[in-house]
């Protein structure tokens, strides 16, 4: 009996794994093989998940041209043989590869999450150098790898490149895990947006996008802990050429927090950006126990390097206990932009530099009751 039990259990777990090669999917990286993955998820749709059970989409090793998106319920996962030889890649500058639709209902998904891994997607850009010359339309918002609307959603061990909006967009939505994934030569890396909430970075590279992360739009309680945020200077996004570097959505920036709350950013290794950290318009943020290297070695070596850049309303911020090192003895290693406006609710510490980073804000804040708390 047990042994009967075991197979039927084997049985209905092989049944819920769809191979798209079965629906004429070919992998060969010269046919469109959008059709193929819709008919699989219809199939899949149809047969499980509207009877609420669980299936996954299954692409063996191949190159797959996507000209749509494959959209993903809730009860639908999917995922690839291998983050370097399965791919999935687009020439489409409007809409996302993989889009997981939005789902609110927790009575369906209370004890369910769907996801996505190993894969790699590659947007209309992958070909491009990092810095090289890009052609790129405000109206072209929809090029994102994976957009995010569903709840509770896993993704791991992909590989993300050459979209020109962002390599993945966490939208209007929370519980999402991200993990084991290489983000690169997107405008943005990892977007966060719309009040999302309880997205989880980790053990992840950042590397080679116009902006690294951005948490916005009214975001909070986001957790990017323990990546490598990296050399994030690609010509996606304008280079600011002001001293004061305004434009937080130019390029060469690793983390931004604009318009957003109670994120967490910890224990990251940051190098090689214009603005290692930046906050605009938010509170209660908390970057601690991050390192970061100054180097001179970025390709506009006259913005090189700043530490922190906090401007606009930004309210009880924290800024402490991060480590860095310098390539050169003679590099400022916490130079930041402080805006004019009254900081005196957010926190900084950086350590044995506080007396040379007060002395800096004097030289640019004369009022001194707006100045950030800074421990003597």
């Amino acid at each position: 009996m047990l042994l009967v039990c075991f197979c039927f259990s084997i049985n209905l777990i092989v049944s819920q794994k769809i191979n798209v090669r079965d629906y004429a999917a070919t992998g060969n990286g010269l046919q469109d093989d959008t059709e193929a993955f819709n008919k699989a998820i219809k199939y899949a749709k149809a047969k499980f998940s509207a009877n609420q059970k669980p299936s996954i989409i299954y692409i063996p090793n191949g190159t797959y041209l996507i000209s749509g998106t494959i959209e993903l319920d809730k009860y639908i996962s999917i995922e690839g043989e291998f983050v370097n030889t399965t791919v999935l890649r687009t020439k489409s500058r409007n809409s996302p590869v993989i889009s997981l639709v939005k789902n609110f209902n927790e009575s369906e998904i209370y004890n369910s999450y769907n996801y996505v891994i190993n894969l790699t997607l590659q947007g209309p850009d992958v070909e491009n150098s990092f810095v090289g010359v890009k052609n790129i339309s405000k109206t072209e918002t929809g090029s994102v790898g994976i957009l995010i609307k569903g709840l509770r959603t896993r993704l791991s061990d992909l590989q993300i490149e050459g979209f020109l909006n962002s390599g993945i967009e966490v939208n209007g939505t929370y519980y999402t895990f991200i993990e084991k994934s290489f983000l690169k030569n997107n405008a943005t890396g990892l977007l966060i947006t719309n009040t999302s909430t309880s997205v989880y970075l980790t053990q992840s590279e950042v590397r080679f996008n116009s902006i690294g992360i951005l948490i916005n739009n009214n975001s909070f309680a986001n957790f990017i802990s323990k990546n490598m945020i990296e050399s994030n200077v690609a010509t996606f996004n304008p280079i600011d050429t002001s001293t004061k570097q305004i434009n937080t959505k130019s390029t060469g920036r690793g983390i931004v927090i604009s318009n957003a709350a109670a994120n967490i950013i910890t224990e990251n290794y940051l190098e090689n950006h214009f603005v290692n950290f930046t906050i605009e318009d938010s509170r209660k943020n908390i970057i601690k126990n991050n390192f970061y290297a100054i180097g001179n070695s970025t390709v506009t070596t006259a913005k090189n390097q700043v530490s922190l850049q906090m401007i606009g309303n930004s309210l009880e911020n924290i800024f402490e206990s991060n480590t860095f090192l310098t390539s050169d003895p003679s590099l400022e290693a916490n130079s930041m932009i402080i805006g004019d406006g009254n900081y005196s609710t957010n926190r900084i510490d950086v350590g044995i530099d506080n007396k040379k980073l007060k002395s800096l804000i004097n030289s640019v804040q004369k009022t001194s009751t707006n100045h950030p708390q800074i421990p003597n």
